[in-house]
């Protein structure tokens, strides 16, 4: 094996080899997780979305030249190459977090929405007492945090690794926030399907009530009306008089 050339680092050199390491492999923990999770909400759905899986591809690709060159296989070692090499994984790692995070917080969203759309304010009122007040603001709120987050996301605007860390974390307890109240609605389906039924069959007694009530009323109406006009107006049979009745008869001349 020809010798190695090691190269001295002009690059940066408050930016440490193993703290972009380091980074990496916490931002890609944390993608990793929401992989997973995003697979098991929307499996087909979430497989067909290629942007977070290119670029982990892209990532690793990266990472593995900057391997090479670090344990001499190209047969130099350069640190600003390397340096280069996980600056790039980074910024692939970070926009393969991103990318899950932005569509994991959409499905939250639409699965919320979906959910309380099937039934009357009455039914969640009843069963989520506090949504109105509360839990609707809250992911009012959570959606403006989202925007501010999505905003202010640029790889190549932070000069200090662990700033993308900071996003990273951030844009993780948004998401926990909203996926708690995201299995709470869940959980009150069943609540909320009982409670609708209730409504129907209460709605569908009153309605066959208020028909049945209708109909005696019209029929009383009606006798009543009747029996009214014939004790208003009683009429009696009458001989009416004949044509030949009032006159005198003639008498026969014998």
């Amino acid at each position: 094996m020809a010798d190695v050339i090691t190269l001295t680092n002009t690059d940066d050199p408050n930016q440490s080899l193993d703290q972009l390491w380091r980074v990496i492999a916490e931002i890609h923990n944390e993608a990793k997780s929401l992989f997973l999770f995003c697979e098991e909400v929307e499996p087909n759905e979430f497989r067909s979305y290629l942007q977070p899986y290119n670029e982990l591809r892209h990532a690793y690709e990266h990472a593995i030249r900057a391997k090479i060159n670090q344990i001499g296989l190209d047969g130099i070692v350069d640190e600003d190459y390397q340096r280069s090499s996980l600056n790039k994984t980074l910024g692939h790692e970070y926009r393969a977090f991103f990318d899950c995070a932005d569509w994991l917080a959409v499905i939250l969203r639409e699965s919320i929405q979906t959910i309380l759309s099937s039934y009357p304010v009455t039914c969640i009122n009843t069963v989520l007492p506090d949504y109105y007040k509360i839990l609707r603001p809250k992911i009012i709120e959570i959606t403006e945090s989202i925007a501010r987050v999505r905003g202010d996301k640029d790889i190549s605007k932070k000069e200090d690794p662990n700033k993308n860390i900071q996003e990273v974390h951030k844009y993780k307890q948004i998401l926990e926030e909203l996926r708690t109240i995201e299995k709470r609605i869940q959980a009150t389906i069943p609540d909320l399907q009982k409670h609708k039924s209730e409504l129907r069959s209460g709605l569908i007694k009153k309605t066959i009530i208020a028909v049945i009530c209708g109909i005696v009323i019209a029929i009383g109406g009606f006798l009543f009306g009747k029996f009214y006009d014939s004790f208003k107006n009683p009429t009696f049979q009458q001989d009416k008089p004949t044509a030949d009745q009032g006159k005198i008869p003639r008498q026969k001349i014998p």
